[in-house]
């Protein structure tokens, strides 16, 4: 047969005989499984192709899926040139229970495998993101989705996110000039390179979005006129956190942070700092020049491996010494080099948050490091 065709395409009929020739190879694949079928088999295959013929076929997916459940012996199905949609292979698929099945997802003009981990779709209209749910229910090792600039609010995008445990949905928020991706896992409202002036300062209603960032593992909020701290509670993984010069009198929401080791608060006034008592991993605290409230609750905090408190002076600076033995305890009644003095910035602690934040060392006693 192969010698056949070769000397047709000698006489220039190439075209054809490629067509021609897919058929044949196609037909060559299918001989095993036909073979394979008895009488009563071929006859049901031969009426349901009949009856696709007669009715034009119109590529109806519960039409192909009622085929396909008639080829009891079928080991491996290839669908990945047949042009369905993600609501039509749903439909499908079903039907290929037990079988080896290829296929691809199609979805606003883009193509994605069955296998692929991660899906974007960022830069796409989208109306309706059910479309996108049905996809994404068809690919068992997909991890994320990205949504960014597709014109679904933020609203809908924390409860798309919210509904599906397995898959995280991920978009982008824009408040006063930042534009973050809520998968990112460190922000520093201090760090805008790009512009030629100083950082803006934010208000609560400008930094209501940046609670849809649930996987922030550092967030420099410092200097900030921040009054209401109820966006933690949405930020299970953070580790590094500043709100140096805040407006906030309730930290309640800081006692949420489990995972929380470093904390700069110094500069502010909070009512009662008793809820830092639930941050078991915190090991370095700096709330210089904060007054007001009672500083008993710092004497359990049994962990803390530095305590910077300048400001509240040698006398009670002894008496926490006194309770937290293997803690080091910086208590002056007031340090000429600010609330980080003393060496705060020269502690590797310093220098493994800095490099979570992907920033230069600040000077503070050691200068700057890169």
């Amino acid at each position: 047969m192969a010698g056949f065709f070769s000397k047709l395409l000698t006489l220039g009929e190439d075209r054809q005989v490629k067509n021609y020739q897919k058929i044949v190879v196609r037909i060559n694949e299918l001989e095993p499984h036909m073979q394979s079928l008895d009488d009563a088999q071929l006859r049901a295959l031969t009426a349901a192709f009949r009856e696709r013929l007669d009715a034009g076929a119109s590529g109806d997916p519960d039409e192909l899926a009622a085929a396909l459940s008639r080829l009891r012996r079928l080991k491996k199905l290839d669908l990945r040139d047949c042009d369905l949609t993600p609501e039509q292979l749903a439909r499908v698929l079903p039907a290929c229970e037990g079988v080896e099945t290829d296929y691809v997802i199609r979805l606003c003009g883009r193509v994605f495998t069955a296998d692929c981990t991660e899906m974007d779709l960022s830069g796409v209209e989208i109306g309706d993101v059910s479309e996108v749910e049905t996809a994404a229910a068809l690919m068992p090792k997909l991890e994320k989705v990205v949504m960014c600039d597709c014109g679904v609010p933020d609203e809908e995008m924390d409860a798309l996110d919210r509904r599906h445990e397995d898959v995280r949905y991920v978009w982008k928020i824009y408040f006063s000039i930042y534009a973050l991706r809520t998968d990112a896992t460190f922000f520093c409202a201090a760090d805008v390179p790009a512009l030629n002036y100083d950082a803006p300062v934010l208000y609560d209603y400008q930094l209501y979005p940046i609670r849809y960032c649930r996987d922030l593992i550092a967030l420099d909020l410092g200097h900030m006129w921040i009054e209401d701290l109820s966006f933690l509670y949405n930020m299970p993984k953070l580790q590094y956190l500043i709100l140096v010069g805040g407006r906030f009198r309730d930290i309640t929401p800081i006692g949420s942070l489990q995972e929380l080791k470093y904390l700069e608060i110094f500069q502010t006034n909070p009512a009662d700092i008793s809820p830092l008592l639930n941050c078991k991993k915190l090991e370095q605290l700096n709330m210089c020049y904060c007054f007001g409230f009672d500083i008993s609750p710092l004497k359990e905090m049994k962990q803390l491996k530095r305590l910077w408190y300048a400001g509240l002076g040698p006398y009670r600076g002894w008496e926490l010494q006194e309770a937290l033995p293997d803690t080091l305890v910086y208590c002056p009644y007031n340090d000429p080099d600010g609330s980080t003095g003393g060496g705060w910035r020269e502690d590797e602690a310093y220098y493994e948050m800095r490099d979570v934040f992907a920033m230069y060392y600040q000077p503070g006693g050691t200068g700057v490091h890169h």
